[in-house]
C-alpha cells in the first residue's frame, strides 16, 4: 500500500524485485500501478530523493534523483514482460553515487512505497553513504593489492631477465674461452708442425731446411724414415719422383759429394743385381 503525501516529500520510495530490478536500473526509470501517478506527482519534485527497495532480498539502494516528471506510459510495455503486469504510472531517474549498491533496509524504515520523512532520509543515507565509503576502501585495497601483485610480478620477471642474460653472458664468454682454447692449440699445433716441418735430427745433427721445396718435402712420412735410417735413404735413390728431392737435401746438408759417390755405388750395384737376376732366368 501507498503512504499518504502531504505535498513534496525529502525522499520517495519505489518496489521493484529480483525480477524487474535490472529492467529499472537498464532503463534508468521506475514504475508503480496506475493509481500511484497521483502520489507521485504531488509528492516528487526536482529535489527528491529517490531509493529503490527489493521486495524479494529486502534489501534497499539508490541513491537517485528524478530525470523529468512522473507521467502515464513512458515505455507502455516496460516491466509486463518481467513482472506479469504493467506498471504505467512512470518516472526516468539518475543515479548520483558512484555506484548503484544495496543495504539491508533498516527496522525504523517504513518499507511500504511512497513518501519517506526526513529521519528515514536521514538514516538511509547516512546507511548508504558509509557502505559506499566501505565499498570505496574495499576497491581501493583490492586496487593496491592488484597494483602490489603487478609490481611483484614485474619485479620477478625483470630478475628473471636479469638472471637470463647473466647466463647467457656466462654461457657466450664460456663458449669465447673454448674458442680462444681452441685457437690456440691450433697455433701451437701449426707451430709444432711448423717446427717439425722444416727440421730433422741428420746422425745427430739437428738441421734446419729454408728451401721451399725441401720443407714440402719432408711431410712425406718415407723421406723423414730415411734421414733417420741411411739404409732406407739408399733405396729413395731409386725411386724417381724423390731423387731429385733427396738430391737437394743432401746437397743443403753439404754432402753432394757423398751423395754422388754413393748415387753411383747404389746404381751399378743395383744393375748388377739385375744382370745376375737375369742370367737365373735363362739357366732355368
Amino acid at each position: 500500500a501507498l503512504r499518504s503525501d502531504r505535498g513534496p516529500a525529502a525522499a520517495f520510495l519505489f518496489h521493484a524485485s529480483t525480477k524487474t530490478l535490472p529492467e529499472v536500473l537498464d532503463r534508468s526509470m521506475v514504475g508503480l500501478p496506475k493509481g500511484a501517478l497521483r502520489s507521485m506527482q504531488s509528492s516528487i519534485n526536482d529535489e527528491t530523493f529517490l531509493f529503490i527497495y527489493n521486495i524479494s532480498t529486502k534489501q534497499v539502494g539508490g541513491i537517485f534523483l528524478p530525470d523529468g516528471r512522473p507521467t502515464m506510459n513512458i515505455v507502455p510495455d516496460a516491466f509486463v514482460a518481467a513482472a506479469g503486469r504493467p506498471f504505467p504510472a512512470q518516472l526516468r531517474l539518475r543515479l548520483i553515487t558512484p555506484k548503484f549498491f544495496t543495504i539491508p533496509l533498516p527496522k525504523e524504515v517504513d518499507s511500504r512505497s511512497g513518501p519517506m520523512d526526513p529521519d528515514s532520509l536521514k538514516t538511509l543515507a547516512d546507511l548508504l553513504i558509509k557502505r559506499g565509503q566501505e565499498l570505496h576502501r574495499e576497491r581501493q585495497a583490492r586496487r593496491q593489492g592488484a597494483e602490489r601483485d603487478l609490481e611483484r610480478d614485474e619485479r620477478q620477471a625483470r630478475a628473471y631477465e636479469a638472471d637470463d642474460e647473466a647466463v647467457r653472458a656466462r654461457a657466450l664468454r664460456a663458449r669465447q674461452q673454448e674458442a680462444e682454447r681452441n685457437e690456440r692449440v691450433v697455433r701451437s699445433s701449426n707451430r709444432d708442425e711448423a717446427r717439425r716441418a722444416d727440421r730433422i735430427e741428420y746422425q745427430g745433427a739437428d738441421v734446419t731446411f729454408t728451401d721451399p721445396d725441401i720443407v714440402a718435402g719432408l711431410s712425406n712420412r718415407k723421406v723423414r724414415e730415411a734421414l733417420q735410417d741411411p739404409s732406407k735413404l739408399e733405396k729413395l735413390f731409386r725411386d724417381p719422383e724423390l731423387r731429385p728431392l733427396i738430391e737437394k737435401m743432401m746437397s743443403a746438408m753439404g754432402l753432394d759429394g757423398w751423395t754422388k759417390a754413393e748415387i753411383a755405388k747404389e746404381e751399378q750395384a743395383h744393375q748388377e743385381l739385375l744382370r745376375k737376376a737375369e742370367r737365373e732366368r735363362e739357366r732355368s
